[in-house]
């Protein structure tokens, strides 16, 4: 295989958020794959020898000016939250791309629909089976948790998780839910004066050095989002072994099944994309929040399943679903162009 050099760049990111965290996996992967990589904004030496990868949501790339040997983009931004404020901006970066790699299906066909024409290809983000080490959980343990993980908000579906919790369960269940995020975004801060009085539902607003942090302790993920781009919190929840909950839309139907835990069924009912992403001009369907309840309480009373679900996912996982083989995948179509 051609030995590539690949200039990494990326907007100004806040350290503790996933579009973050994702630019340091792809980095180290391709570093793990015995690529050259060049991870600073500013130019390398002799850059027409190099790849410039630019990651993000497109109206925010910077092509540089130099001469590079190929410009290529990795985004996961949907056409349906594309700002149409910003469309101009992101039209004409993309533009300027040799090939534009996206995490899945559902962002490619997005993607396909807009007025460009360059190669659309898939580089499949992913878990570090290293970090996210399987370890058998205790589903007899008399306690039981729900975990609702990222940040809280209307696109994540969060304000529904309180909601069918409180449907599935009384105060005499042994059964607790925590939501947690690395930021204490707007909705958090509802959801913590709504639910106040909730002695089973707890509120978590830290960002851990240790990625992994937050899901112990915790028996099932709980994703009740309205659209993803990846979902990174349930590939690392499937890499623990812990089954998820989750809605049956985007991105995760293309890595999730319920072998791996159990789907939440879409509603009849749509919002505005505008609602979370202000100037995007589109509808998002909601999660039906009684299948979510319903989906909790099976769970709950059906502990004999989880763990045969969460084994499954964690080899799921290490067979198909690291950031290095989703590296491998894309930089294998890069050295055929």
């Amino acid at each position: 295989m051609e030995s590539l050099k690949l200039w990494f760049r990326n907007a100004e990111l806040n350290p503790h958020c996933s579009w973050s965290i994702v630019y340091k996996e792809l980095v180290k992967a391709c570093l793990t794959l015995g690529y050259q990589v060049h991870s600073v904004n500013t130019p390398p030496k002799f850059p027409h020898q190099w790849i410039e990868v630019w990651w993000g949501a497109p109206d925010q790339w910077e092509w540089s000016t130099k001469q590079v040997k190929k410009r290529v983009g990795i985004s996961l931004s949907e056409s349906d939250q594309l700002r149409t404020d910003t469309l101009g901006e992101a039209l004409a970066a993309l533009r300027q791309c040799d090939i534009l790699f996206v995490p899945c299906e559902s962002a490619k066909q997005a993607f396909l629909q807009m007025p460009i024409d360059i190669p659309i290809m898939l580089w499949p983000f992913g878990v570090d089976p290293d970090v996210f080490r399987y370890q058998p959980i205790d589903f007899d343990t008399k306690d039981f948790s729900f975990l609702h993980l990222g940040a809280t908000q209307f696109r994540k579906g969060s304000w529904l998780v309180p909601e069918a919790f409180i449907r599935s369960f009384s105060d005499d269940d042994a059964v607790t839910l925590t939501i947690a995020s690395y930021d204490k975004t707007e909705m958090m801060t509802q959801l913590q004066e709504e639910y106040a009085s909730h002695n089973q539902i707890r509120f978590v607003v830290q960002a851990h050095p240790v990625p992994t942090t937050h899901y112990h302790g915790h028996h099932v993920l709980v994703s009740p989002h309205l659209a993803e781009g990846w979902g990174m919190c349930i590939t690392e929840a499937m890499a623990l072994g812990m089954p998820s909950i989750v809605s049956r839309c985007s991105a995760p139907r293309e890595y999730f099944s319920s072998d791996f835990g159990w789907w939440v069924e879409m509603s009849d009912d749509y919002a505005p994309v505008s609602t979370c992403l202000p100037g995007a001009n589109a509808f998002w369907r909601l999660p039906d929040v009684n299948d979510l309840a319903d989906k909790m309480q099976y769970v709950y009373t059906h502990r004999d399943e989880c763990a045969d679900k969460g084994r499954a996912a964690a080899v799921h996982v290490r067979k198909q679903l690291t950031w290095v083989h989703g590296a491998e995948v894309a930089l294998n179509h890069l050295c055929q162009q």
